[in-house]
């Protein structure tokens, strides 16, 4: 085992490193570069060949990047063209309102998915029917869309949460307040995202619970006359175990719904950083961001195949 992971730490490098170069060279290719947004009759030239010297576009795009790229080992992200800030910074101040977000929705997600997956199972020629239409439909509708749905329901029409924010001016911190006013701000985006969750985890539990289900062991307990409840926690027991992959495939799907989901409510997160720095072609932030969410997604998949073959042996390479 620590064979295997020493392994995928080294292999982690290597693709650390391919993500960041094509990145970093499709960012480039787009036309400008921050220096064109300084379009100001006031502005003459040689003060945009002095801009672009000190922001270090005067360069080739190689040197740039393996500038870039030794800097990034000794963890420099540089600073933000914007505000000249340093990007870790920046990532550090927003990762816990996005590790917020997420997690909350992962852990609502996951669990109603579970459930509802089991039930599924279970019941599988009565509710099994019913549920699998609504996920399929759900999985259908696009997470934007969803969002704008429940702005007009839940905030527009019945006035119940707040559209966008982390929480509303004013109000003191900390306080009981402050807490459940972010609460009530924190709602809509969760359910967006956690509703997505909550339709793929549910085909997959289902799934995988049925083909439980139908195993010899399974079938002789039933008949043997074994507790309802005991069948089913040894149901769950194995079939969840293919979840713990899904846990980890599932990270780069919410880091980019996080990015159109932040945006729409407002929530001052990562994907809100990335896409704000997208439109100001502020590279270095926009590089961070990939890096970041990158190795953050590779270390996930990481800890996903070992719970694996720790949970089931039979996975083990040699």
């Amino acid at each position: 085992m620590a064979w295997y992971i020493a392994k995928r730490l080294l292999s982690t490098i290597a693709l650390v490193f391919i993500i960041s170069a094509v990145s970093f060279f499709i960012i480039h290719l787009a036309p400008g570069d921050p220096s064109t947004l300084l379009i100001d009759p006031r502005v003459k030239p040689e003060d945009l060949v002095r801009i672009r010297n000190n922001l270090g576009l005067n360069q080739s795009i190689y040197v740039q990047f393996l500038i870039w790229f030794k800097n990034v080992l000794s963890l420099n992200f540089g600073r933000s063209f914007v505000d000249s800030r340093p990007v870790l910074d920046l990532i550090l101040e927003r990762l816990p309102a996005t590790l917020e977000l997420m997690g909350s929705a992962y852990l609502i997600g996951f669990s109603l998915g579970i459930l509802w997956g089991i039930m599924s199972a279970l019941f599988r020629y009565k509710f099994d029917i019913i549920s699998s239409i609504i996920s399929f439909f759900g999985l259908s509708v696009p997470s934007f869309f969803l969002a704008l749905i429940l702005i007009r329901v839940f905030a527009v029409s019945l006035k119940w949460f707040p559209v966008n924010g982390y929480v509303s001016v004013g109000i003191p911190y900390p306080s009981l307040e402050f807490f459940s006013n972010h609460i009530a701000h924190l709602v809509l985006p969760v359910l967006t995202i956690s509703l997505g969750i909550i339709f793929s985890v549910m085909r997959y539990q289902r799934n995988a619970a049925i083909e439980v289900f139908q195993e010899e062991y399974i079938q002789f307990a039933i008949a043997k006359g074994l507790p309802k409840k005991r069948i089913v926690f040894h149901v769950l027991r194995v079939a969840i175990i293919p979840l713990i992959t899904l846990l980890g495939l599932s990270l780069p799907d919410i880091l980019g719904g996080a990015f159109i989901i932040e945006t729409i409510f407002a929530w001052p997160g990562i994907g809100r950083l990335g896409v704000n720095a997208i439109f100001a072609r502020d590279y270095p932030v926009i590089m961070g961001i990939v890096v970041f969410s990158s190795v953050l997604v590779i270390l996930s998949n990481l800890i996903a195949d070992v719970i694996n073959k720790l949970l089931d042996p039979r996975t083990t390479e040699d």
